[in-house]
């Protein structure tokens, strides 16, 4: 399944990838102004509770969303 071609280049795909994650302005929405407005709400020690449960939930999510990727990633080796 590997795809030949002069574009094939890992440098091409990190490049890729670091764009679509930091020039994407949905993650600067939601984690600086989303999360950033709600945790005012809490004070000093609930508010590191709450960004350590907002950071553990993000990471559970995009795990669980790459399993699939992964176990068809896997099969066909």
């Amino acid at each position: 399944y590997y795809i030949k071609g002069p574009n094939n280049k890992l440098s091409n795909t990190l490049m890729s990838a670091a764009v679509l994650t930091f020039a994407n302005p949905h993650v600067y929405l939601d984690t600086v102004i989303l999360l950033g407005t709600i945790s005012m709400k809490f004070e000093s020690l609930t508010r590191i509770a709450f960004g350590f449960g907002a950071t553990t939930a993000s990471f559970l999510f995009f795990f669980v969303l790459a399993l699939p990727v992964a176990d068809w990633y896997f099969s066909l080796y």
